[in-house]
Order: structure tokens, then sequence, then C-alpha cells
């Protein structure tokens, strides 16, 4: 029948790409493909049926939430915009920590409602955002370092130099008054 076609089908591009892909619904987990597994560190679909996402999560996120509260909260936005894409720290069985990308879309299966999450690894994205923000705090501290360091050089010539010009100002305007001890004194 068209309907079995059309699962097999499902069911080859569900198991067969590389995209992280798990199912779920009101009771928790109940299908993930081979990516999502692995990126997981599960090696069989049995241990994670009828976990909820937030039980494979760090259980505070990002922004300081918790990722029951969290979860909830996409789920509802999905449901009503029809997908929701965000940021999110899963928790691989060795209990290591993996930023994620997710996308999720609720999706009617067999006449039940379900909820579909694509994941991406984002951890590599992480690093370099990491690695940018430090070098732009370097380069923030090196400008200030540059500024501090003009700051204290003009003031510590500040002075000297007042001097220097004064004498120079005093040979310039009255060199012929001026005694020879005078002149060497301001020269020097």
């Amino acid at each position: 029948s068209l309907l079995r076609e059309s699962e097999k089908k499902f069911r080859a591009l569900f198991e067969g790409t590389s995209q992280a892909v798990v199912l779920h619904d009101e009771n928790g987990i109940f299908d993930a493909n081979p990516s999502w597994l692995q990126l997981l560190g599960y090696s069989k679909l049995e241990d994670v049926i009828g976990k909820h996402p937030s039980e494979v999560s760090a259980p505070i996120q990002p922004g300081g939430e918790s990722a029951d509260t969290l979860e909830k909260k996409y789920i509802a936005t999905a449901l009503v915009n029809g997908s929701a894409r965000f940021e999110w720290i899963v928790l691989r069985r060795d209990s290591t920590e993996i930023p994620i990308e997710v996308f999720l879309t609720p999706i009617r299966l067999g006449g039940r409602q379900l909820i579909q999450a694509v994941c991406n690894d984002i951890t590599q994205r992480k690093q370099a955002e990491a690695e940018l923000l430090r070098t732009l705090a370097r380069e923030k501290e090196l400008g200030q370092l540059r500024s501090n360091f003009v700051s204290m050089v003009s003031h510590e010539f500040r002075t000297p130099l007042a001097i220097i010009q004064s004498s120079a100002e005093i040979l310039d305007e009255y060199l012929d008054q001026l005694e020879k001890t005078e002149r060497v004194d301001h020269l020097q």
C-alpha cells in the first residue's frame, strides 16, 4: 500500500541520514536514528526509549533555565509556529556535554502528534566563537596597554621638554644679551 511505501521511504531516510534525528511525544523518546545515538554515545535505542529529552540534557541550559522548563517552552513554540530552532547542551552517555543546534518540527505520524528534533553538533563553532572572543579581549587589552604607555610617556617627557623649550626660547630671544656662562647653561 501507499502508506507502507511512504513509511519505508521515511524509515530509509531516517536511518540513513548523517543528521542526528530523534522523535518523541509526551511519553518521551520513542525513536532515534543511528546518527543521534552515536552523537550521544548510545549503542542501542532501548537505552533511551521513554526518556524525556531533558533527561539526556545538561540540567541547566546556557541561559540559566532548567532543561525541563525550556523543553516545554520550545515544544509549545514549535506547535504554535510550526518549528523552533535553538541551541542546547546535551549530555552524552559518559556525562560529557555537547553543544548542539536543534530544529524542532511537529509531525503527525499514524494519527499521533510527534515532535521531531534534528540536531547538529556545534562544538567546533562554539570553540571558534570562544577563540574569537579571546582574540578580541587580547586586542582590547593591547589597545589599553598602548594607550597607557602613550599617556605615561607623554607625562614623563612633558616636564623635560618644557624646560628644553624654555631654554631654547631664552637663547632665541636674548642670545646677544646673555653672558657666556648663561648661554652654556641654557645650551646644556
